[in-house]
Protein backbone atom coordinates (compact mmCIF):
# COMPACT_ATOMS: atom_id res chain seq x y z
CA UNK A 1 0.00 0.00 0.00
CA UNK A 2 2.83 2.42 0.86
CA UNK A 3 4.56 1.71 -2.45
CA UNK A 4 1.39 2.51 -4.40
CA UNK A 5 0.88 5.76 -2.48
CA UNK A 6 4.48 6.71 -3.05
CA UNK A 7 4.18 5.98 -6.79
CA UNK A 8 0.99 8.00 -7.17
CA UNK A 9 2.29 10.93 -5.14
CA UNK A 10 5.49 10.98 -7.22
CA UNK A 11 3.54 10.82 -10.47
CA UNK A 12 1.20 13.64 -9.46
CA UNK A 13 4.19 15.70 -8.38
CA UNK A 14 5.72 15.14 -11.83
CA UNK A 15 2.47 16.13 -13.52
CA UNK A 16 2.24 19.31 -11.46
CA UNK A 17 5.91 20.24 -11.81
CA UNK A 18 6.23 19.41 -15.52
CA UNK A 19 5.53 22.98 -16.71
CA UNK A 20 8.51 24.22 -14.71
CA UNK A 21 10.93 21.82 -16.38
CA UNK A 22 12.41 22.75 -19.71
CA UNK A 23 10.87 20.09 -21.92
CA UNK A 24 12.42 20.60 -25.33
CA UNK A 25 12.21 17.13 -26.74
CA UNK A 26 10.35 14.16 -25.40
CA UNK A 27 11.38 10.71 -26.48
CA UNK A 28 8.45 8.46 -27.22
CA UNK A 29 8.20 5.85 -24.52
CA UNK A 30 5.35 3.62 -25.49
CA UNK A 31 4.16 0.86 -23.23
CA UNK A 32 5.50 -1.97 -25.39
CA UNK A 33 9.06 -0.60 -25.41
CA UNK A 34 9.05 -0.20 -21.63
CA UNK A 35 7.50 -3.62 -21.12
CA UNK A 36 10.11 -5.25 -23.37
CA UNK A 37 12.92 -3.58 -21.41
CA UNK A 38 11.44 -4.60 -18.07
CA UNK A 39 10.57 -8.09 -19.18
CA UNK A 40 7.07 -7.91 -17.71
CA UNK A 41 3.82 -6.11 -18.27
CA UNK A 42 3.25 -2.69 -16.67
CA UNK A 43 0.53 -2.46 -14.02
CA UNK A 44 -2.60 -0.50 -14.91
CA UNK A 45 -1.76 2.42 -12.63
CA UNK A 46 1.67 2.90 -14.16
CA UNK A 47 0.28 2.69 -17.68
CA UNK A 48 -2.22 5.43 -16.87
CA UNK A 49 0.50 7.58 -15.31
CA UNK A 50 2.71 7.05 -18.36
CA UNK A 51 -0.07 8.20 -20.68
CA UNK A 52 -0.77 11.29 -18.55
CA UNK A 53 2.87 12.31 -18.39
CA UNK A 54 3.33 11.80 -22.15
CA UNK A 55 0.23 13.86 -22.91
CA UNK A 56 1.29 16.70 -20.64
CA UNK A 57 4.86 16.66 -21.98
CA UNK A 58 3.60 16.84 -25.58
CA UNK A 59 1.34 19.77 -24.66
CA UNK A 60 4.18 21.79 -23.19
CA UNK A 61 6.52 20.80 -25.98
CA UNK A 62 4.08 22.26 -28.52
CA UNK A 63 3.61 25.39 -26.42
CA UNK A 64 7.37 25.96 -26.18
CA UNK A 65 7.80 25.36 -29.92
CA UNK A 66 5.19 28.00 -30.70
CA UNK A 67 6.85 30.48 -28.36
CA UNK A 68 10.24 29.92 -30.01
CA UNK A 69 8.81 30.47 -33.49
CA UNK A 70 7.13 33.77 -32.61
CA UNK A 71 10.17 35.27 -30.90
CA UNK A 72 12.71 35.21 -33.72
CA UNK A 73 14.39 38.54 -34.60
CA UNK A 74 13.70 38.01 -38.31
CA UNK A 75 9.98 38.00 -37.61
CA UNK A 76 10.39 41.23 -35.67
CA UNK A 77 12.25 42.81 -38.60
CA UNK A 78 9.47 41.73 -40.96
CA UNK A 79 6.94 43.18 -38.53
CA UNK A 80 8.82 46.51 -38.56
CA UNK A 81 8.73 46.59 -42.35
CA UNK A 82 5.03 45.73 -42.45
CA UNK A 83 4.27 48.47 -39.93
CA UNK A 84 6.30 50.97 -41.96
CA UNK A 85 4.33 50.19 -45.12
CA UNK A 86 1.05 50.06 -43.19
CA UNK A 87 1.69 53.62 -42.03
CA UNK A 88 1.28 54.96 -45.55
CA UNK A 89 -1.64 52.66 -46.32
CA UNK A 90 -3.50 53.93 -43.25
CA UNK A 91 -2.81 57.51 -44.31
CA UNK A 92 -4.83 56.91 -47.48
CA UNK A 93 -7.92 55.87 -45.50
CA UNK A 94 -9.54 59.00 -44.04
CA UNK A 95 -11.34 57.35 -41.12
CA UNK A 96 -8.20 55.74 -39.65
CA UNK A 97 -5.50 58.17 -40.84
CA UNK A 98 -4.87 59.38 -37.29
CA UNK A 99 -3.62 55.89 -36.36
CA UNK A 100 -0.78 56.06 -38.88
CA UNK A 101 1.35 58.21 -36.56
CA UNK A 102 1.25 55.56 -33.82
CA UNK A 103 1.90 52.78 -36.33
CA UNK A 104 4.95 54.68 -37.57
CA UNK A 105 6.31 54.96 -34.03
CA UNK A 106 5.74 51.21 -33.63
CA UNK A 107 7.65 50.57 -36.87
CA UNK A 108 10.63 52.54 -35.58
CA UNK A 109 10.61 50.76 -32.21
CA UNK A 110 10.24 47.29 -33.78
CA UNK A 111 13.02 48.04 -36.26
CA UNK A 112 15.40 49.14 -33.52
CA UNK A 113 14.61 46.05 -31.45
CA UNK A 114 15.15 43.80 -34.47
CA UNK A 115 18.53 45.40 -35.16
CA UNK A 116 19.60 44.94 -31.55
CA UNK A 117 18.54 41.27 -31.54
CA UNK A 118 20.32 40.52 -34.80
CA UNK A 119 17.39 40.25 -37.18
CA UNK A 120 17.34 40.89 -40.91
CA UNK A 121 19.12 44.22 -41.35
CA UNK A 122 17.44 45.26 -44.59
CA UNK A 123 13.90 44.77 -43.32
CA UNK A 124 14.55 46.38 -39.96
CA UNK A 125 16.31 49.40 -41.50
CA UNK A 126 13.49 49.82 -44.03
CA UNK A 127 10.98 49.75 -41.17
CA UNK A 128 12.97 52.38 -39.27
CA UNK A 129 13.34 54.57 -42.37
CA UNK A 130 9.68 54.36 -43.39
CA UNK A 131 8.42 55.00 -39.86
CA UNK A 132 10.98 57.72 -39.13
CA UNK A 133 10.29 59.49 -42.42
CA UNK A 134 6.61 59.58 -41.69
CA UNK A 135 7.11 60.84 -38.12
CA UNK A 136 9.47 63.58 -39.35
CA UNK A 137 7.01 64.62 -42.08
CA UNK A 138 4.21 64.89 -39.53
CA UNK A 139 6.38 66.96 -37.19
CA UNK A 140 7.48 69.28 -40.02
CA UNK A 141 3.88 69.74 -41.21
CA UNK A 142 2.74 70.50 -37.65
CA UNK A 143 5.49 73.13 -37.29
CA UNK A 144 4.47 74.75 -40.59
CA UNK A 145 0.78 74.62 -39.67
CA UNK A 146 1.32 76.11 -36.20
CA UNK A 147 3.74 78.83 -37.39
CA UNK A 148 1.37 80.17 -40.04
CA UNK A 149 -0.14 83.49 -39.05
CA UNK A 150 -3.80 83.29 -38.09
CA UNK A 151 -6.22 84.39 -40.78
CA UNK A 152 -3.51 84.59 -43.41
Amino acid sequence: MKQRTKTFSLSFFLLAALPFFAVHRVETADEKAIESRMGRKLPLGKRIILKLVEKKARKYQKKNARARIKDTPDNLATFALVLGVLTYVLLAIPTVAFLSFFVAIGAVIAGILALKRGGNKLRSILGIVLGGLFVSLIIISLIIFLSAPPGG
